[in-house]
C-alpha cells in the first residue's frame, strides 16, 4: 500500500507537469496497480481499448523510464499499436510517417488503422520497401495491391535493394527523414526459431 501511494504521488507530479502543455485538449488520467509492467499494460488495454500506447525505452534498467527489455517485451505481448520513444529525443511534430516493409508483408494488413493514424497527425505516409538480394525491385502484385488500397492517402514509395535489411532501412530513413517509423512484426510459430528484425 505504501509503495502504491508513493507511485501514485509521482504519477500525480507527472500529471501536474503535463497538464499545462495539453492546453485543455486532452485529459490526463492515472492508473496504477500490482503486477509486471507488461501484464498491467495488457490488462489496461483490454479494459480501455486505446488507439495507441506510448512507452519510453532506456538501456539503463535503473532509469525512471522503462528499460529496453520491458518495452520490447510489450511489443510481443500487447495486442495494441505501440509507439516506443528512444531516450534523449525531443518531440517534433509528426509530419512524415514511414511504413517499413519487405517482400514478406502479407494480409490482413491494417489499412484502416494506417489511414486513421495519418489523419490524426495530418502526416504524409512514406512506404519504405527493402528488397533483399535483388538488383531491381519489380512492381510486384503486393506493391500494386498496397498502392490500390492506399490510393486515397497518396503515399510516396521508396525502394532500395540490399543484402542487409538493417542497412537498407537505415539508408531509407536517412533519405526520407521520417518522424515516426511503423513496423509490423510478423507472426512466427512457437517452434520456429527466429530472431525478429523488427
Amino acid at each position: 500500500a505504501e509503495m502504491q501511494a508513493s507511485v501514485f504521488e509521482r504519477l500525480n507530479d507527472l500529471k501536474k507537469s503535463l497538464t499545462p502543455r495539453m492546453q485543455d485538449k486532452t485529459n490526463v488520467l492515472l492508473d496504477t496497480g500490482p503486477g509486471t509492467v507488461v501484464s498491467r499494460i495488457s490488462e489496461y488495454c483490454r479494459k480501455k481499448g486505446p488507439f495507441i500506447v506510448v512507452m519510453g525505452i532506456n538501456r539503463n534498467s535503473g532509469s525512471e523510464n522503462f528499460p529496453e527489455s520491458v518495452s520490447l517485451n510489450a511489443v510481443n505481448y500487447t495486442l495494441y499499436p505501440l509507439i516506443i520513444v528512444p531516450e534523449n529525443v525531443r518531440f517534433q511534430l509528426i509530419r512524415k510517417i514511414g511504413l517499413a516493409l519487405d517482400k514478406t508483408f502479407m494480409s490482413p494488413f491494417p489499412f484502416e488503422y494506417l489511414k486513421k493514424l495519418q489523419e490524426s497527425f495530418s502526416a504524409k505516409i512514406d512506404v519504405l520497401y527493402v528488397n533483399l538480394g535483388k538488383k531491381t525491385v519489380p512492381d510486384s502484385e503486393r506493391i500494386k495491391y498496397l498502392k490500390r488500397e492506399l490510393e486515397d492517402i497518396e503515399p510516396d514509395f521508396h525502394f532500395i535493394s540490399t543484402n542487409e535489411l538493417e542497412e537498407g532501412m537505415n539508408k531509407l530513413l536517412e533519405e526520407t527523414k521520417v518522424n515516426l517509423l511503423l513496423l509490423i512484426p510478423k507472426f512466427h510459430p512457437f517452434f520456429e526459431f527466429h530472431k525478429s528484425k523488427s
